[in-house]
């Protein structure tokens, strides 16, 4: 039987939460956890971001989800440098950000984003993200 969530109602969102027990060599630092509806917070280490972002790139390169281009767009607006990438990698990620059609972004991110956001990426699609792979392409 599934846990329904006591703030399920206030915050509709879902969360997702990955652990893995295996340690891989990666980019961590301790952040805090908390929460408003509770008193509780709890140290964990995390990914940094520059980390997030290199396995944000893995994943488009993988799987080319819509989505992980919006998190990697996201990224790179909060400062975060796209890393480097082989040729290859480069053409691969070019041609994948380009099979977006109209659907993917009115249905497939516009259904995980708010009103303003949503109307912006239908409208101008990911032309900030093509514009920093361009640069980071040299």
């Amino acid at each position: 039987m599934p846990v329904q969530c006591v703030f399920e109602n206030l915050y509709p969102r879902r969360l997702k939460i990955e652990i893995q027990r295996r340690a891989e060599d990666c980019d961590f630092q301790e952040q805090i956890a908390f929460s408003r509806f509770s008193t509780k917070q709890v140290v964990f280490r995390a990914h940094t971001l520059n980390q997030t972002m290199k396995n944000k790139i893995d994943a488009f390169l993988d799987r080319g989800e819509i989505r992980d281009g919006f998190d990697i767009e996201f990224l790179l607006r909060r400062g975060i440098e796209f890393p480097a990438l082989t040729g290859s990698q480069y053409k691969v990620f070019q041609k994948k950000l380009a099979r977006f059609k109209d659907r993917d972004f009115k249905v497939m991110l516009g259904s995980i984003l708010e009103g303003d956001i949503r109307e912006y990426y239908i409208s101008q699609r990911f032309t900030y993200l093509s514009e920093k792979l361009s640069d980071a392409a040299g």
